[in-house]
C-alpha cells in the first residue's frame, strides 16, 4: 500500500524527475569519463618531462631548497667522474657512493647511452616519478574504489611541489619507488599463494630502499603495519612474514656492504655533520659537470673559463659549482 501511495505523488510527465528514479551512467558514459580522466592524468606527467635543462623554478615557495643547488651533483657526482675520469672517487670532496650506491650505479649505466648529461640524470628521475604514479593506483585500488585511486593520481601528477622536485636528479623519486612496490606487495600477502616468498621480496625491496637513502630506516613501521594489516587474524603467518623479510633485508644489506672497498667512504677535509658541509680541503682539479661544462663553455666561448678560474682560487666552492654547471652570468 505504502509503494502504491507513493507512486500516486510521482510526476509522470516527460522532462520531469521522479521521485523514486534517480540519474545513472551507462557503462559506455563511464568508460569515457575514465578515458577522458585518464587522458587528462597523461597529459600532466608529460609534462614533467618536458624541458628537463630548464633550472628549478625561483618564484616558488620552496625556492630556498638547497636540493637545487647541491644534490643533483653530489649524489650523482660517482658517476660521472668514472665516465669522464675513470675514476668515481675524489679526495677531499663529498664521496656518498659508498652509503648510497645504488642511484649512482643507474646513472653510471645510463651515461653509456646518453652520455654525461643533466638532462639524462633528471629523466632517469621522472621516469621513476611515472612508475610512481602507476604504483600509488595500485595501492590504492587494492582498497579501495577506481574513482579514489584516479583521484589520488590526479592529485599527485597536478601538484606544484611534486613538479619542481620530480625534475630533479635526486635520491627521493627512486626511493619512493622502491617503498610504493613494498607496500603493494605488504598489503596483498593475504591473497598471495605464497606470502613468504613475497616477503622474501619485500625485505629485498627495502634493502634497495636503503641502499638508495639510509633514511628509508624510517619507513620501516610503515612497511611492517602494512604487512601486519592484511595478516591480522594469523599472527604465526604474519611473523614468519616478518622473518623472512627481516632475514633477506639483513642479508642483502651486508652483503652489498661488504662489497664497499675498505676506506672507500672516508672523506678527508669534511666538517659538519654527516660531512654534508662544503669541504674544507678543495680538490686540485675540476669537479666532474664542472671539467665537462667549462670544456664545453670554452669551445663555445661561454662562461666556463670564469667558473674554473673561480673554483682554483676557492672563491666558489667546488659541490656548488658542480651543480651550477658552470653557466656564465645571463
Amino acid at each position: 500500500m505504502g509503494n502504491t501511495a507513493l507512486s500516486r505523488l510521482v510526476d509522470r510527465r516527460p522532462g520531469c524527475a521522479t521521485l523514486l528514479e534517480k540519474p545513472t551512467l551507462t557503462n559506455l558514459q563511464k568508460r569515457w569519463l575514465t578515458a577522458i580522466w585518464l587522458l587528462f592524468i597523461v597529459f600532466f606527467a608529460l609534462l614533467h618531462a618536458l624541458h628537463l635543462s630548464a633550472d628549478f623554478p625561483n618564484h616558488t615557495p620552496w625556492f630556498m631548497d638547497w636540493a637545487k643547488y647541491t644534490d643533483e651533483g653530489w649524489y650523482g657526482n660517482a658517476a660521472i667522474r668514472a665516465h669522464l675520469f675513470g675514476n668515481w672517487y675524489l679526495a677531499g670532496d663529498f664521496n656518498p657512493a659508498p652509503a648510497l650506491p645504488l642511484w649512482p650505479f643507474l646513472e653510471w649505466v645510463l651515461f653509456f647511452f646518453t652520455g654525461v648529461t643533466i638532462e639524462a640524470a633528471r629523466g632517469l628521475a621522472v621516469a621513476f616519478f611515472f612508475v610512481n604514479l602507476l604504483l600509488s593506483y595500485l595501492l590504492l585500488r587494492s582498497r579501495g574504489q577506481r574513482w579514489m585511486a584516479l583521484l589520488a593520481v590526479t592529485l599527485l601528477v597536478a601538484s606544484p611541489f611534486l613538479y619542481c622536485f620530480s625534475r630533479l636528479a635526486i635520491l627521493e623519486p627512486m626511493l619512493i619507488a622502491f617503498t610504493l612496490a613494498a607496500l603493494n606487495l605488504a598489503v596483498r600477502l593475504d591473497r598471495v599463494r605464497r606470502p613468504v616468498w613475497a616477503s622474501v621480496a619485500i625485505g629485498l625491496l627495502f634493502t634497495l630502499m636503503m641502499l638508495t637513502k639510509t633514511t628509508a630506516l624510517f619507513l620501516l613501521p610503515a612497511v611492517g603495519w602494512a604487512m601486519l594489516l592484511p595478516l591480522w587474524r594469523q599472527r604465526p603467518l604474519f611473523l614468519r612474514c616478518a622473518a623472512a623479510a627481516g632475514a633477506a633485508a639483513l642479508r642483502r644489506r651486508r652483503a652489498a656492504i661488504g662489497g664497499v672497498p675498505r676506506g672507500a667512504a672516508a672523506r678527508p677535509g669534511c666538517r659538519g655533520q654527516g660531512c654534508g658541509d662544503v669541504p674544507t680541503q678543495q680538490p686540485s682539479h675540476l669537479n666532474p659537470l664542472l671539467a665537462n661544462d667549462a670544456a664545453q663553455d670554452v669551445r663555445g666561448g661561454g662562461g666556463g673559463q670564469a667558473c674554473a678560474r673561480d673554483v682554483r682560487h676557492r672563491s666558489i666552492p667546488a659541490p656548488t659549482c658542480n651543480r651550477l654547471h658552470c653557466r656564465a652570468p645571463r
